[in-house]
């Protein structure tokens, strides 16, 4: 269970450390960052995101890794050595300001917390792979219990507020689990949205976070779609997150 709880504290800290990047993903090819198309060869997983938004290169993310301990786990917390990271970033894709819309971030009524100024449109999408050597050998064997606490991590980030219940919903035969808040990172930012997606996808506990200043492009980044082997590409959340809690396309919502 501390090793659980670890890897949970990694994805907070991730979530509180802006602009930082965890150990890239050096197992089997990537095809080269092409706009808008992530494809990682031997899960057959395809994802498709605006073609705005702009790829980090990860090996040079590292260096900031390095410096700030993101995603490292403790020597005698986890049955792995302190130095292998517990999340393995296959992307990140940011939307730079010259190519978000010109008008000003809002989150409309989903918070009206007066800001201490006004800011341009930013939004980011990351993959991670999750290395679950880094929880424990009894949790191992829960994979639900697993993803379902790992996606939940970021409604309790420190200033984040849970938007509407965690979900359970299909996107064609995969099975994926939802959390959403809203908040502020740090008391002089902006409040932002916050989604991760968890997925357990040939072995793999894949783990999406989409985040951004701004409602309408929230929802639009959260509409990136994904292939999963030969199924159709399918949002990677298909409704809207809005006042009136999660609406829009119906979704088959599986037992919790």
């Amino acid at each position: 269970m501390k090793s659980l709880l670890l890897l949970f504290a990694l994805v907070v800290a991730y979530q509180t450390a802006l602009g930082r990047q965890t150990k890239p993903d050096q197992s089997a090819a990537i095809t080269p960052p092409a706009p808008g198309i992530f494809y990682k060869s031997d899960l057959r997983l395809h994802f498709y995101y605006p073609v705005e938004m702009v790829p980090s290169d990860l090996v040079t993310a590292t260096v900031l890794d390095s410096t700030a301990g993101i995603g490292k786990s403790q020597p005698g917390d986890s049955e792995r050595d302190g130095s292998e990271a517990c999340l393995r970033t296959m992307l990140r894709a940011d939307l730079p300001a010259d190519k978000a819309d010109t008008r000003m971030a809002t989150l409309g009524a989903i918070e009206n917390t007066p800001s201490p100024e006004q800011e341009r449109i930013a939004g980011t999408i990351w993959l991670f792979d999750v290395d679950m050597d880094c929880v424990c050998a009894a949790m191992r064997k829960k994979r639900d219990a697993a993803m379902r606490d790992i996606s939940a991590t970021i409604t309790q980030a420190q200033g984040m507020t849970r938007m509407g219940p965690p979900l359970w919903y299909d996107l064609g035969k995969q099975k994926i689990h939802m959390s959403a808040a809203v908040g502020r990172h740090n008391p002089s930012e902006r409040p932002v949205l916050v989604m991760d997606m968890v997925t357990d996808y040939h072995g793999h506990v894949l783990m999406w976070i989409v985040q951004s200043n701004d409602a309408e492009t929230f929802n639009t980044l959260t509409k990136s779609t994904v292939q999963f082997d030969k199924a159709p590409a399918l949002p990677l959340f298909p409704a809207d997150v809005g006042p009136q809690g999660f609406g829009g396309v119906p979704m088959k919502i599986l037992p919790r």
